[in-house]
């Protein structure tokens, strides 16, 4: 599931890590950096993923011993990184900028040692909002994270047991 890849991804951010939400709603607000908001999107369908690891949850735990992949659910997401720099005297040039490439590499290494193959970094762009760049700097990271629909019963699921009758049919 997605939500158990982003859980997984927030779990391993190096500590302190900043806060993490889901919904645009989240950037939006009077607040101050740093964070890091998911913002879900569209989705694709593609045939089953072949190799690789089928995990979920934090630490990961294989879906099912040789589970089959069905499909492949391609998770388009994006990720705003919000920061800001160290207020110093005399100020460091160009301080915004250097939190949030700090924060987009270890983001990005992040995602990389926990969902290897299963991601990929789109591309991205420096927000100019103004009700940010009077409070550090925000990058968006275009992510596409595959998301493999295994061959296995969901473990929250319930599964009644009926007994057929003559009138069922």
């Amino acid at each position: 599931m997605l939500l158990d890849a982003i859980s997984e991804i927030i779990a391993a951010l190096p500590s302190p890590a900043p806060p993490n939400y889901i919904g645009l709603e989240y950037l939006n607000q009077e607040d101050a950096p740093p964070r890091i908001v998911w913002d879900p999107k569209d989705e694709l369908g593609r045939g089953p993923m072949k190799g690789g690891r089928m995990v979920t949850g934090s630490p990961p735990v294989p879906v099912a011993p040789f589970a089959r992949s069905l499909r492949t659910r391609v998770c388009k997401v994006d990720v705003h990184l919000w920061a800001a720099g160290i207020v110093q005297s005399p100020p460091v040039f160009g301080a915004d900028w250097i939190a949030v490439e700090e924060l987009l590499q270890t983001f990005i290494q992040t995602v990389h040692a926990t969902s290897v193959g299963f991601y990929d970094l789109v591309g991205g762009q420096w927000d100019r909002m103004k009700e940010f760049i009077r409070l550090g700097r925000v990058y968006t990271a275009f992510m596409e994270f595959r998301i493999p629909v295994a061959d296995v019963a969901p473990t929250n699921a319930t599964i009644a047991e009926y007994t057929l009758t003559e009138t069922m049919g």
